[in-house]
């Protein structure tokens, strides 16, 4: 089992994280009253280059911009692969699809890998620039 592997500080932060995002599913399940059917439409992105990135006007960060417009509380990184907490937000693209951006919340770690990696998140995570 994974969880043996894990310290305590992990092991915890890898329930809280699957406990929140039981919860958005539950949530969506009876927002959108899917009958039971839950799709979650996981997309890759990758960073964009810092260039590229528009500028942020009426907020201190990306991570308060993603705060305030997504409807869902989150607090953890939103790569599928990572179980850390959300330190920074960061603006991303849809691979293949460069003309949709969003503002994702990622750890640092994840987000130091650059504008060449992809990682899987859900689409739902996002918040549409």
């Amino acid at each position: 089992m994974i969880l043996f592997w894990l310290n305590w500080k992990d092991r915890v932060i890898f329930q809280l994280k699957i406990e929140i995002k039981e919860k958005v599913i539950f949530e969506k399940w009876i927002n959108k009253n899917t009958k039971g059917v839950v799709i979650m439409s996981v997309i890759k992105v990758k960073n964009k280059r810092k260039n590229e990135v528009k500028s942020l006007e009426s907020y201190d960060n990306w991570l308060d911009f993603h705060t305030d417009k997504n409807e869902y509380d989150i607090d953890f990184c939103v790569n599928e692969d990572c179980y850390g907490e959300a330190e920074v937000g960061v603006c991303v693209t849809e691979v293949g699809k460069q003309s949709r951006e969003y503002v994702a919340p990622l750890c640092k770690k994840c987000n130091s890998h650059g504008h060449n990696v992809q990682i899987k998140v859900d689409e739902d995570y996002l918040v549409l620039l």
